[in-house]
Formats: structure tokens, C-alpha cells, sequence
């Protein structure tokens, strides 16, 4: 056998006998991403996994992620949950009223800010800075033991 065949036969088992374990790795590392982002989601950020209760408030989440992350945002009911600098809980939906974006907690200021065109609210939902116009809805909020419940009609 001429050593130029000899050498294309055995670089092609190479790459065949390792080309399994970089289509693994690649899968193992997407995986891995997957399940730390969603560790870190469910954190700050929960589904509504429960029924309204008699009263129609909805489980939003705990104290202890409340107060592990500063704040709790449920995507389906649209709300964030903060707690005031006076220990008291405000809840308030997230959708900014100027062009509808996710506003965001920020602990340094003590408010939720617009990330898209820079609008500030308080914890109540006020106004701070435009170009909002427009209070955020509030919700009542009630805590009782672990759990943090908000009612949104």
C-alpha cells in the first residue's frame, strides 16, 4: 500500500472516530446552558403555577427569592413584586406605558426602569421620569408565611 492511500485511510478514521465525541460534547455544553439559565430564571422570574385562590390572589412566588433577588417577576400575570425601602411590598404590572417594553427593577435607584427609552417609575407605579405618561397598574399583594400572593383585577 503507497503511503499517500495509507494516510488518507487513517486520517479518515480519525476524524470519523471523532467526530461522535465532538457532536456529544457540543450537545452536553448546550444542555448545560440550558439548565443554569433556567435555574436563574426561575429564581427572579416564575410562571404562575397556581389557581387563584377565593379571593383571586395568584401564588407569584417566596420571600426567600424575594429577598434572595430584590424583586420577583411573574411573566404571566404581568407583575413585579419589590420590596420598599420601608419593608412594605408593592406590586406592579411591567409593561411600561409608553411603548409597552419589560420594565426592570434597579435596587441602586429604588425603581423600575424602561431599558428601551428610559422612563422611571416608583414601587407604587408613579411616574418618576418620562417619556411615560402614564402610571404603571398596581396590584394587591399579600404575604403570608413563605409565599407571596398578587392579585391583578
Amino acid at each position: 500500500m503507497e503511503r499517500r492511500i495509507f494516510l488518507r485511510w487513517f486520517g479518515t478514521g480519525i476524524l470519523a472516530t471523532s467526530l461522535p465525541v465532538a457532536i456529544a460534547a457540543c450537545f452536553s455544553e448546550d444542555s448545560s446552558e440550558e439548565s443554569s439559565s433556567s435555574s436563574s430564571e426561575t429564581s427572579s422570574e416564575t410562571a404562575s403555577q397556581s389557581q387563584p385562590d377565593a379571593d383571586g390572589f395568584v401564588l407569584v412566588g417566596t420571600v426567600a427569592a424575594l429577598n434572595q433577588d430584590g424583586y420577583i417577576t411573574d411573566k404571566k400575570l404581568e407583575a413585579i413584586v419589590v420590596r420598599n425601602p420601608d419593608e412594605t411590598l408593592s406590586a406592579v404590572n411591567i409593561k411600561c406605558t409608553h411603548k409597552q417594553c419589560d420594565v426592570e427593577w434597579r435596587a441602586s435607584d429604588a425603581n423600575l426602569a424602561c431599558p428601551c427609552h428610559g422612563s422611571k417609575f416608583a414601587t407604587d407605579g408613579k411616574v418618576i421620569e418620562g417619556p411615560a405618561e402614564t402610571a404603571l397598574a398596581s396590584y394587591e399583594i399579600k404575604e403570608e408565611g413563605d409565599s407571596i400572593w398578587v392579585k391583578t383585577s
